[in-house]
């Protein structure tokens, strides 16, 4: 068997497929299945089609496969779409402004952020402050330091509001891209 299918065991859930596979064929008498034969269907839409579901079980006829490619992409999927709202629920707490959360989550309209702003409870950001440029210089320093670690805008800007959590990510987004300071 290939790397990328993994058979399940049990003999219920071989049992089950099995009786879908019966409902299936009984449910539409007259459409084919792909890949089963005429004589396959005509024995699966028999009224006693149940009498052979034994042997057929016996004769290790039905195999359940997971396809483990397509679970892991979906497993994947679902890690990413979970990362993702939960870092936009971040960015929204913490006071981004539309125009960074609309940068780092490209896919997220202007509607999706008010929405998610009222659910949350999180009035729209304020301007950024204006900070001393002793402090801008040491927000620069630790960005710099978190860009060498990070990869990920959203994570760096998460990583850095954890450093200066006092401040707004509007203040800081809007700090770093004061005058020629690069971001990435």
């Amino acid at each position: 068997m290939g790397d990328r299918l993994v058979e399940l065991q049990l003999p219920e859930l071989r049992r089950l497929a099995l009786l879908e596979m019966i409902s299936r064929a009984r449910a539409e008498p007259t459409q084919p299945i792909p890949g089963l034969s005429e004589l396959t269907l005509r024995i699966l839409r028999d009224p006693h089609a149940e009498a052979v579901l034994a042997k057929l079980l016996d004769m290790n006829a039905v195999r359940v496969l997971i396809n483990t490619h397509l679970l892991n992409f979906r497993c994947e999927h679902l890690e990413l779409k979970e990362f993702e709202e939960a870092a936009l629920q971040y960015f929204i707490n913490a006071q981004a402004s539309n125009k960074l959360i609309r940068r780092c989550f490209p896919a997220t309209g202007r509607r999706r952020i008010d929405l998610v702003r009222k659910a949350l409870g999180v009035p729209p950001p304020a301007r950024a402050q204006q900070l001393s440029e002793t402090l801008g210089h040491r927000i620069y320093r630790v960005w710099q330091e978190i860009c060498r670690e990070t990869q990920d805008t959203r994570e760096r800007y998460i990583a850095l509001h954890g450093e200066f959590p006092h401040l707004t990510l509007t203040t800081l987004h809007a700090t770093l891209n004061a005058g020629d300071v690069a971001e990435d």
